[in-house]
């Protein structure tokens, strides 16, 4: 019983050796990189070192020949592509597709053209090789931007509008063609399985519900899942792809559709491997089962199991998060709780591993410096302008200071109106940030937002308005959920995103807001809600790249005195003399000490 197993200086390369060793199998590791902990692991028989694809089937045919290896078990994308092109080379069995088959999932463009053929759905997707040549101007935004090629060095780029769409694939079309897609509102699943000439042997399901970085790439916590529909989509596309091997496909679930959608298929091992392997489902072992052309089946596995991954992943977010001991606060009440499994217990059973892996992370953690695009970019998703009848904030000035502050983006939602918006948009070259057209559109449930949207949207019934926003492309976004609104669970279930960090609002207020964003399984933003430029700049989202994936909010709440303001001016505009005098009148009372209403409850009616 014996195994060659590749890049077993991943981390899912180690899960790999300790599962087929736990088994009793001789697992002989081989690594493209010096530092492989998995040569310390008591499962490793012997380390391997190859640097390219010629030296990696010298490496591995001398090793087979050698020590006459029964199984040759490929884990990373190159390998498993050196693997299928020269497996009549290797006097060993392994299972894998043909090399043309891998190849083609392995790239998005052709990946994409097979899912088509064969009805699996997928985004709207665009291949852009010259972007003259491309129509992107009809496109509903934001939209996703990556490399249509496995193993790019860039990772995948955000556009909130056409104008920044051209800048992106401006700087990104060097490294080759690149796919634009539209963004699916929806959580990350993953179907990993074992299939032979088309038929799934063996299957596993999760949801990522971490990831680093946030923009997306590698897991860092996530839980096991089961679904059927899931389960049905997977299996017809392997089944008429006639696919042999191990394989990943990533799907994002579309809340608009309800339907899940193919994001891409990585042929080979998953770096989420430990999840699977705990909840009872040994891939490595039951492939190299398969491989000596054993039966297997498909054994049972838990549902809901969580596993953090804190090697290097959890450990590199808290320095590129803003809040750092907040972040440290997350990582560690995840890595306590004796409920959710982590990387770090295989210390106790097979220690030299993982004490190098600990010491390569804290090398990492201190020699790791962020890009630029993980740097973040302020977003404030809720502003109001002079066009507001409560606002007196002039565009040059916001513009200004958003500017001044480092904003990347903000969003003028005015009360029934996007006369503003539509303005500040047209300077935002200028002034150098962007501009998102909103309007805060009055309904019959209470105020709701629509971002991204063209054309003005009258007040009227929520379930019309809603339906005018996305005709237009546009997000649903919740204000201050629990101020002047009823029926929030149905709006909150009805929304795109819901403001979790709202500058006029109690921090008790926009907690509860957060519950509310997370039982819905919502996108989280945050908004100042300014209607005075002195209240502008101290509430806002920090992001990644994009007003999709927030890093971290920062709240900072207006006085009751500033809210009361808005009313009065609202009275001053609409001429309304019987508000002004009772505003005028709290505010005298508040300066006095005297005012006894709740804080969160301004009368800006």
């Amino acid at each position: 019983m014996s195994v060659f197993v590749t890049n077993t200086d991943y981390k899912h390369g180690l899960a790999a050796v300790r599962a087929l060793g736990a088994e009793g199998v001789a697992v002989y590791c081989g690594s493209s990189r010096r530092f492989n902990p998995s040569a310390l692991s008591r499962y490793c028989k012997k380390a391997f070192y190859y640097r390219d694809e010629k030296s990696f089937v010298s490496v591995v045919s001398d090793a087979v020949n050698k020590y006459n290896i029964e199984v040759l078990l490929p884990v990373g994308y190159n390998e498993n592509i050196w693997v299928s092109k020269h497996k009549d080379e290797f006097n060993t069995r392994t299972l894998i597709s043909d090399y043309k088959l891998v190849s083609s999932v392995a790239n998005k463009d052709k990946l994409y053209t097979l899912a088509k053929k064969h009805k699996i759905p997928i985004p709207r997707t665009l291949i852009v090789r010259d972007v003259s040549k491309t129509n992107i101007s009809k496109l509903k935004y934001p939209v996703v931007v990556k490399s249509a090629v496995e193993g790019s060095p860039i990772k995948v780029s955000y556009a909130w509008d056409e104008q920044m769409l051209r800048t992106v694939l401006k700087q990104r079309l060097s490294y080759g063609p690149q796919i634009i897609q539209e963004y699916v509102r929806g959580p990350t699943y993953g179907f990993f399985s074992i299939a032979k000439d088309g038929k799934v042997l063996v299957y596993f399901q999760h949801k990522r519900l971490r990831e680093f970085p946030s923009t997306g790439g590698v897991s860092s916590k996530a839980m096991s899942v089961y679904s059927p529909d899931l389960e049905t989509v997977s299996k017809r596309f392997l089944r008429r792809l006639n696919w042999t091997g191990v394989s990943m496909l990533e799907f994002k679930y579309d809340e608009d559709s309800e339907e899940f959608k193919l994001i891409e298929m990585n042929p080979k091992f998953w770096g989420s491997l430990d999840l699977a392997i705990t909840c009872g489902v040994n891939f490595p072992y039951l492939a190299y089962r398969a491989a000596l052309g054993y039966k297997i089946t498909q054994p049972k596995y838990k549902v809901g199991v969580t596993y953090q991954w804190m090697l290097p992943e959890d450990l590199l977010s808290i320095k590129t998060h803003t809040n750092k001991l907040r972040a440290l606060k997350d990582v560690l009440k995840d890595a306590l709780n004796n409920s959710i499994n982590t990387d770090i217990e295989h210390f106790l059973y097979d220690p030299l591993p993982t004490a190098a892996r600990m010491l390569w992370s804290t090398y990492k953690y201190i020699t790791f410096k962020p890009k630029d695009s993980m740097a973040g970019h302020k977003v404030d998703l809720h502003v109001h302008t002079k066009c507001s009848h409560d606002s007196t904030i002039h565009l040059k000035l916001l513009l200004n200071k958003a500017r001044r502050l480092g904003f990347g983006a903000i969003a003028i939602t005015d009360h029934n109106s996007i006369r503003c918006a539509l303005a500040a948009k047209k300077l935002s070259k200028k002034y150098k940030v962007d501009v998102i057209v909103g309007e805060e559109i009055s309904t019959d449930k209470g105020d709701i937002i629509g971002l991204f949207i063209k054309k003005y949207i009258p007040p009227g019934k929520f379930s019309d308005v809603i339906k005018n926003i996305r005709a237009q492309g546009g997000l649903v976004y919740l204000p201050h959920p629990y101020s002047l609104h009823e029926d929030v669970e149905l709006l909150a279930k009805l929304s795109d995103v819901i403001e979790v960090c709202n500058g006029r609002l109690s921090g008790d207020k926009n907690r509860r807001a957060m519950e509310l964003a997370k039982r819905h399984g919502k996108l989280m933003a945050a908004g100042s809600d300014s209607h005075f430029l002195h209240e502008f700049g101290a509430t806002y989202g920090l992001f990644a790249q994009d007003p999709i994936h927030q890093f971290e909010f920062f709240c900072s709440q207006t006085s009751i005195l500033t809210k009361g303001l808005s009313s009065f001016v609202s009275g001053i505009k609409t001429r309304d003399v019987s508000r002004v005098l009772r505003v005028a009148k709290n505010g005298a009372l508040l300066l006095l000490g005297k005012y006894r209403r709740d804080k969160n409850e301004i009368d800006t009616s």
